[in-house]
């Protein structure tokens, strides 16, 4: 765990200028173009929160206002904030206290420097697993800033925390840190998202790897397993002392569906024939884009546009995989990345989120970054100006109050 070198630091200074300019893009995007339509829409109301504030704050944003503002509930029969794991609000109700900002201004720093830092740490990640290929370093930066879900990454929401701990997680394995110390890092993650479950299988990896015999691997697994989940076990815990359940979190679920409850034969045959995919074009289902995000227009319905952003993630992967540009680590946890919101929330939320959730699959961006770098340069720039005008686009229509999830 040396200190980075002058070549990292400079690999590092060129993610925070890639972070700030795609940013810029997505605040150009909410404020000059989302804001004045949100004004129109609100012009009658007194709201106490400013419509540029409202900017970063829609969608999940007021669940975790309320959290950090009010703390958790639970309500068996109904939607709860311990559907949301509690490392992302608590940490901007600590920088709202020492700060003095507001909940909502807190919320918004607390995701753009979870985000600095991931860029940052994804650039030393990049430059530690592709040596001298500083092409792919860079353009794997780029994509990461301007993939066009990543505008979610900017406001108030949980992926860039996950995306902090997720990669320092990797970062840890792949450079062979002390083993406590990894799990410790891997179990702050699974208290970010549910994905963080994620890195566990991932970290029983390397432990493998790091075991001479099957004896050691048994005995450091029982060792470190406990404290390579111990985020999500905490919050099990309170959950379990303040509503005595200490699965709320996955109880409230229910509740956050688009479409009735189905039996489980159903739901695999609905998964064996990838129906949660083909559904959402299907006018005559209840899962047609139309029936759950009727606005905006098709050409930038974010409803529309999710199962590609699906299919693209896993085409990355197996692409990635088969051209040995991910190692096992990388493959093991894109393909979970991809898998667990698919099969837990893709049929009842008629695949809403999957593409925010396709931008924390990080290793996605390493092979895009191989992809680039083989590319002509205009071809490159080309598809770069494209997915930032479309990120713009989303970000636009986030701020303006069209229900982006």
């Amino acid at each position: 765990m040396r200190f980075l070198t002058a070549r990292e630091w400079r690999v590092v200074g060129c993610a925070i200028a890639i972070y700030g300019l795609t940013t810029l893009i997505v605040v150009i995007g909410a404020v000059s173009l989302g804001s004045p339509i949100l004004q129109q829409r609100r012009s009658n109301t007194n709201d106490e929160v400013s419509v540029a504030q409202r900017c970063f704050i829609a969608g999940d944003g007021y669940h975790f206002v309320d959290i950090a503002t009010d703390g958790y509930t639970y309500d068996k029969s109904k939607r709860s904030r311990v559907a949301f794991f509690p490392v992302f609000p608590l940490t901007a109700k600590t920088i709202a206290a020492v700060s003095g900002l507001s909940i909502e201004k807190a919320l918004a720093l607390t995701a753009n420097a979870y985000l600095l830092a991931a860029f940052a740490l994804l650039a030393i990640y990049t430059f530690k697993r592709y040596g001298n290929a500083s092409e792919v370093t860079s353009y794997a930066l780029l994509a990461f800033g301007l993939f066009p879900t990543t505008f979610f990454l900017r406001m108030s929401y949980s992926e860039s925390s996950f995306l902090f701990f997720g990669i320092l997680s990797m970062l840890a394995i792949e450079r062979r840190w002390p083993t406590v110390l990894s799990a410790l890092i891997v179990g702050a993650a699974t208290a970010t998202r549910p994905v963080g479950i994620a890195l566990v299988p991932v970290f029983c990896i390397s432990i493998w790897q790091r075991s001479a015999t099957r004896r050691e691997f048994a005995f450091r697994s029982v060792l470190l397993l406990p404290l390579a989940l111990w985020g999500l076990i905490a919050y099990m815990i309170y959950q379990y002392e303040a509503f005595d359940q200490p699965l709320a979190f996955a109880m409230s679920q229910e509740h956050w569906s688009f479409r009735q409850p189905v039996s489980f034969d159903e739901k695999v045959l609905a998964f064996l024939s990838h129906e949660p995919i083909w559904s959402v074009y299907d006018s005559s289902s209840d899962g047609h884009w139309q029936y759950t995000q009727p606005e905006p227009r098709a050409w930038s319905n974010l409803a529309l546009a999710n199962p590609v952003y699906f299919l693209l993630a896993i085409g990355l992967v197996v692409l990635g995989g088969w051209k040995k540009w991910l190692n096992t680590h990388e493959t093991v946890l894109a393909a979970l990345l991809i898998l667990i919101p698919y099969l837990t929330r893709g049929f009842e939320m008629c695949m809403l989120s999957q593409g925010r959730f396709a931008a924390a699959v990080f290793p996605i961006y390493l092979v895009i970054g191989q992809l680039l770098s083989r590319c002509a340069a205009p071809w490159a720039v080309l598809l770069l100006g494209f997915s930032a005008v479309v990120m713009a686009i989303y970000a636009a229509q986030f701020a303006a109050g069209y229900m982006l999830i």
